[in-house]
């Protein structure tokens, strides 16, 4: 598999294409994703940071617990592509964040929380 992201990578550049196009190729930078979580671990909230794609738009973003209960819910707005996550209720622990669009997940990723 690593040969043939070396292999996208190559033919990327030997055809002239922008670097950012044989990166694409090579992360699948083509997806909605949570780009980052900052601070992570965190001790109250955290800023969710989102990259999106034309016709992916994100629509809500889900924690939950590690045993799959859903503690905080949060409906995004229209290309919004930044949001802080208060997690003052919840104990200190490990959680799934989920970035949603159309009921189906796009991303998810941790969140550890300290006290």
């Amino acid at each position: 598999m690593k040969n043939l992201f070396v292999i996208v990578f190559m033919l990327s550049m030997a055809l002239g294409l922008p670097k950012a196009h044989a990166a694409k190729a090579l992360t699948g930078a083509d997806k909605t994703t949570i780009s980052s979580i900052f601070p992570n671990p965190c001790t109250e909230s955290t800023r969710i940071n989102i990259t999106a794609v034309a016709g992916k738009m994100p629509t809500e973003l889900k924690v939950y617990d590690l045993i799959g209960k859903e503690v905080v819910k949060i409906a995004l707005e229209p290309n919004e592509m930044h949001h802080t996550i208060d997690l003052s209720h919840v104990q200190a622990g490990v959680y799934l964040c989920s970035l949603y669009a159309d009921n189906k997940v796009l991303d998810t990723r941790k969140i550890v929380k300290t006290r």
